[in-house]
C-alpha cells in the first residue's frame, strides 16, 4: 500500500518553522522585530546554496566522462540555467534585507559577534567547486588568516578537501580540451583564425593610411592598431602564453572557448555555445551579488568593521573584483573578430 504523504510532514515544517529564535530575546528578554527578517532571509540564503551545491555536483558528474553526449551537455545547460536563476533570487533578497534600516540593525547587532556571514561553509563550498582557489582569495579579516579558520571546525575538513576535487572550471577546461573540429583534414582552426586577423589588421591600417584624417591623428590611430596587434601576436605565441599567469584555461582549451563562440550558429556548437555563455552569467550574477552586499553593508554599517573582523564594505568590494571564476571568457572577447571573415570550418 502506498504510504500517505502530507504536506507539512514532507517538508518538516514544524523542524524549520522552529529554528528562528532571537538572540536579542535571549540575551535581553526584548526581541528586536526586525530581528526575525535577518535570521529567515539568511536560512533561505542557505537553503538556496543547497540547492545550488546539487546542481553543481551533478553538472561536475556528467562533465567527467572523455566523451560527453549532446544531451547530457543540454542537461548541465539547464542546470546552469537554474543555478543563474536562483542568483536572482538571492540578489533580490538583498532588497528585501533592506527594508531593514540602519539604526534597526543596530537594535540587535551587537548580539551576534562573532557570527558572520564569512562563517557560511556552503558558500566557501560553492566557490570551491565552481573552481576558486585558495590563492585566488582576498585575505579575511586584518590578520589575513586563512578563510577556512573562519569556519567551524567540525566543517573545515569538508571544505578543505573541496580545494582538492574537480571544479566545475577543471571539468569545462577537460571538456574544452576535447574538442573536435579544430583542426581537420583541409581545415585548421588556428591557422585560419591567424590569418583573419592579420587580414583585418592590414584593412584597419589601410583605411586609417587613405583617410582625410590629419597626419597626428593617423599616426595615433596606427599606433592604437599596432599596440593591439601586439596583444594578439602575445596571445598567438604559446611560450609567451605559458609565461602568462592572467590564464586559467590552458592554451589549447582557449582555442576550443574561441572557436565555440566564432562559431556559435553553427547546430553542431549550439549547446556548447550556451554552456560558455551560462558560465559567463554566473560569474556576472556572483559579481553582482558581491557588490549589491558591499553596498548593503556600506548603507548599514557605513565604516565599521564587519562582525567577522572583516574591513566590511571594502573586504566585500575588493573580493567582488578578485574573485571571479570564469573571467577567461570575458578576457577572450578581447580577441574576437568577425566570423564572416573566417573560413567555415568542416563539421
Amino acid at each position: 500500500m502506498r504510504k500517505k504523504i502530507e504536506y507539512t510532514s514532507y517538508l518538516k515544517l514544524d523542524d524549520v518553522l522552529s529554528q528562528q529564535n532571537l538572540e536579542s530575546k535571549e540575551q535581553s528578554g526584548k526581541s528586536a522585530h526586525e530581528e526575525m527578517l535577518f535570521i529567515i532571509t539568511h536560512q533561505t540564503y542557505e537553503l538556496w546554496f543547497k540547492q545550488i551545491l546539487w546542481e553543481i555536483d551533478s553538472i561536475i558528474e556528467m562533465l567527467e566522462p572523455d566523451y560527453v553526449k549532446e544531451q547530457d551537455l543540454s542537461v548541465c545547460v539547464h542546470r546552469l540555467k537554474r543555478i543563474n536563476e536562483i542568483w536572482k533570487i538571492l540578489i533580490s533578497q538583498i532588497t528585501v534585507l533592506e527594508t531593514m534600516t540602519s539604526l534597526e540593525f543596530l537594535e540587535f547587532r551587537n548580539f551576534l559577534y562573532p557570527a558572520s556571514g564569512f562563517q557560511s561553509f556552503q558558500f566557501r563550498l560553492i566557490e570551491n567547486k565552481l573552481g576558486l582557489k585558495a590563492t585566488e582569495r582576498k585575505p579575511l579579516g586584518s590578520s589575513g588568516c586563512p578563510y577556512h579558520q573562519f569556519i567551524s571546525e567540525d566543517k573545515q575538513e569538508t571544505v578543505l578537501k573541496s580545494e582538492e576535487n574537480k571544479s566545475v572550471l577543471a571539468s569545462v577546461e577537460s571538456w574544452l580540451s576535447r574538442t573536435p573540429y579544430l583542426k581537420t583534414e583541409g581545415y585548421d582552426f588556428w591557422s585560419e583564425y591567424q590569418k583573419s586577423v592579420q587580414k583585418m589588421f592590414n584593412n584597419e591600417r589601410e583605411l586609417i593610411n587613405n583617410s582625410s584624417l590629419p597626419e597626428s591623428e593617423k599616426n595615433s590611430s596606427v599606433e592604437s592598431i599596432n599596440t593591439s596587434e601586439e596583444n594578439f601576436n602575445e596571445f598567438f605565441d604559446k611560450n609567451k602564453f605559458k609565461e602568462n599567469k592572467n590564464w586559467k584555461l590552458s592554451y589549447k582549451a582557449l582555442h576550443a572557448a574561441l572557436f565555440i563562440q566564432l562559431y556559435r550558429h553553427e547546430p553542431q556548437l549550439r549547446t556548447a555555445f550556451n554552456l560558455i555563455e551560462e558560465l559567463i552569467n554566473l560569474d556576472e550574477h556572483m559579481t553582482l551579488w558581491r557588490t549589491r552586499h558591499a553596498q548593503m553593508a556600506l548603507r548599514m554599517l557605513g565604516q565599521k568593521v564587519g562582525t567577522g573582523g572583516s574591513s566590511g564594505e571594502k573586504y566585500l568590494n575588493e573580493a567582488a573584483n578578485s574573485h571571479k571564476i570564469f573571467d577567461d571568457f570575458f578576457k577572450l572577447a578581447t580577441f574576437f573578430i568577425d566570423a564572416k571573415d573566417l573560413k567555415s570550418p568542416d563539421l
